[in-house]
């Protein structure tokens, strides 16, 4: 190894003389040099076997969310269909009294129009009532009963007779 490093820093000098530079390297360079490659790459191996644990860790994570997203799915999907059913069955339960304010609309205004013939009517009757003579009406039927009083003591006279 010592004799291609020689010739490595043998064939650097020749090409760093035709360049005009004075770079000379040595063993020494060299083996510093690998050193600190074999540093570099043993940094890199630790931060490939921390990624590999960390991807492998996420891995696991993610597969656990997705067994539990799974898991949970049907559930959903049947609290989705209930609740698509109560909006349904509210929805048809809204317009069910919608008809019914309007039934209730309809009968209110026919109650208002019964009312306001029956006040009319009412009004009419008591002026009729009102236009009746009850002192005259008094005396004819006093009159009357005067009239009538003695025909029922003559017929009663006869009923009489009959039952003794």
């Amino acid at each position: 190894m010592e004799e291609n490093t020689q010739k490595v820093a043998t064939e650097e000098k020749k090409v760093d003389e035709k360049n005009e530079k004075n770079v000379v390297i040595t063993s020494e360079s060299v083996e510093l040099n690998e050193m600190q490659q074999t540093s570099l790459m043993e940094s890199l191996e630790k931060l490939q076997k921390k990624q590999l644990m960390y991807t492998r860790v996420s891995a696991i994570l993610i597969l656990i969310l997705v067994v539990a997203i799974i898991s949970v799915l049907p559930s959903v999907f049947r609290t989705l269909s209930i609740a698509q059913e109560a909006m349904n069955n509210a929805n048809t339960a809204l317009v069910n009294a919608n008809d019914m304010i309007l039934q209730g609309e309809q009968t209110l205004d026919e109650v208002s129009e019964l009312v306001g013939t029956t006040q009319t009517n009412l009004v009419e009757a008591t002026n009729k009532l009102n236009s009746i003579d009850f002192e005259g009406l008094n005396g004819a039927i006093k009159d009357l009963g005067d009239v009538v009083e003695p025909m029922a003591n003559f017929f009663n006279s006869f009923n009489r007779t009959r039952l003794f």
